[in-house]
C-alpha cells in the first residue's frame, strides 16, 4: 500500500511495548517495531518507549521486577512533554496506578492495548488490572473467546487482531526463484514442547529426501535477524506450528512471516482460520500422516507450490498490511470503520 494512502489526521501515539532495544536488532521484524511504522506510514508521529528494558536499566541488578518508580518519573515527563493522544500498550504489564496518572497528565489520551499471543491465565494476567482504563483491546484470537474474553476484562471494546505483514521486512518474493536451497523451513523452539519436537523428528525420518532447515528445535541452534529472514526467502515451503492451535483464528506471528515472504505455507488447521487464509492459499493438515503426504508432493512439485506461495503473498500483503491494520486500531476505539475489514465478525463492543 502507497505511503500517501488513507491517512488521518496527525496523531502523536506513545508506544509502550517490548522493543527490544538490547537485543543488537536480533528481533527487528517484530510485531511492536511493524506497529510503530505501520502508524508512522500513516502520517503519525510515534514515539517508542521499550518498557520492560527500561525497567532493567534503571537499577543495577538489570531486573524487570525493580525501578518502578524512576520509570514512572520519566513516562509522567515524556506524557507531559509529548502530549500524546494515544497510549499505545504492547504485552506490557503497567501498574494500574501509573496508568490513571497518565491519563490524569493527558486526559484526552486514548488508551489502546495489542496481545500477540495464545490466550490463557497466565498469559493475560497483566491485563486484568489495567483493562478498565483501556479504551481498545485488540488481540489475535476471533470468534466467541474474545467476546468472552472481552466481557471477563471489562473492556469497552475487544477485536480481532490479526498478524500484520510488513513490505519492508516481508519482502521476499520466493515463488519467483528458479530454485531453493530448502524444500521447507521451520524456525521455532522444540523446548518444553515434546508433541511439537516429536513431530519434528517423524518428518525427518519419513522423509530422507526433502531438504529441510530446521532450526531452534532438534538440538539445532536458532536464527535471528536478517540470517532468519535470508532463511526463509531461499526456502520453498514453511511450516507454520503454533503451541496451541484449538482457538478460533489463532496464529503465532510466524503465519505473517511465511506468507509474507512467499512461502508455501504449511500449517496445522485452526479453527476458522480457513476464513482469513483460503484452502488455495495456505495448505492445511490435520495429523501427521497428511503432513507427512503434503511435504513430499509439494517437494516433488515446485511449480505447484510456487503458485500457492504466490496466493498466501498477495493475499497477506493486500489484507494484513501493517497500515491496514494500524488503520482499523484506531478506527475501533470508535467504532466507525473506513472500510469493510475481513475480521470484521471479531469485533465487539460491549
Amino acid at each position: 500500500m502507497p505511503q500517501n494512502e488513507n491517512k488521518a489526521d496527525p496523531m502523536r501515539i506513545l508506544h509502550l511495548a517490548n522493543h527490544h532495544i538490547f537485543s543488537d536488532a536480533g528481533h527487528f521484524y517484530m510485531c511492536d517495531r511493524k506497529f510503530s511504522s505501520g502508524f508512522d506510514r500513516l502520517g503519525h508521529c510515534v514515539y517508542d518507549y521499550s518498557y520492560k528494558d527500561m525497567l532493567r536499566a534503571s537499577n543495577v541488578f538489570r531486573s524487570s521486577k525493580l525501578g518502578h518508580r524512576k520509570v514512572a518519573e520519566q513516562l509522567r515527563s515524556i506524557v507531559q512533554a509529548f502530549q500524546p493522544d494515544v497510549l499505545l500498550l504492547g504485552h506490557v504489564n503497567l501498574p494500574r496506578e501509573l496508568l490513571d496518572d497518565l491519563r490524569a497528565v493527558r486526559p484526552s489520551m486514548q488508551v489502546i492495548g495489542w496481545f500477540v499471543d495464545y490466550v490463557e491465565d497466565r498469559r493475560i494476567g497483566h491485563l486484568r488490572s489495567m483493562a478498565s482504563a483501556i479504551d481498545a483491546l485488540y488481540v489475535t484470537t476471533g470468534g466467541e473467546p474474545l467476546r468472552t474474553l472481552g466481557r471477563e476484562l471489562g473492556v469497552p471494546v475487544i477485536g480481532y487482531l490479526p498478524n500484520p505483514v510488513h513490505p519492508a521486512l516481508e519482502s521476499g518474493c520466493v515463488w519467483e526463484r528458479e530454485s531453493w536451497d530448502y524444500d521447507l523451513v521451520y524456525c521455532g523452539a522444540d523446548r518444553k514442547a515434546p508433541a511439537r519436537r516429536q513431530l519434528l523428528e517423524q518428518l525427518v525420518d519419513k522423509l530422507p529426501k526433502v531438504r529441510m532447515a530446521i532450526r531452534g528445535s532438534l538440538d539445532q541452534p536458532p536464527v535471528y535477524g536478517q540470517e532468519y529472514l535470508d532463511l526463509l526467502q531461499r526456502s520453498l515451503c514453511g511450516l507454520n506450528l503454533s503451541k496451541h492451535h484449538d482457538l478460533y483464528w489463532y496464529s503465532s506471528d510466524r503465519i505473517a512471516q511465511l506468507t509474507g515472504n512467499g512461502l508455501c505455507t504449511l500449517s496445522q488447521r485452526i479453527p476458522g482460520f480457513e476464513e482469513l487464509y483460503g484452502e488455495d492459499e495456505v495448505v492445511y493438515f490435520d495429523s501427521e500422516a497428511e503432513l507427512v503426504d503434503k511435504i513430499h508432493y509439494l517437494a516433488e512439485h515446485p511449480a505447484e507450490a510456487a503458485v500457492i506461495g504466490r496466493r498466501g503473498w498477495q493475499k497477506a500483503h493486500n489484507t494484513f498490511n501493517v497500515d491496514r491494520i494500524c488503520r482499523y486500531m484506531l478506527e475501533g476505539v470508535e467504532g466507525t470503520f473506513s472500510e469493510d475489514y475481513l475480521w470484521l465478525s471479531s469485533y465487539f463492543r460491549l
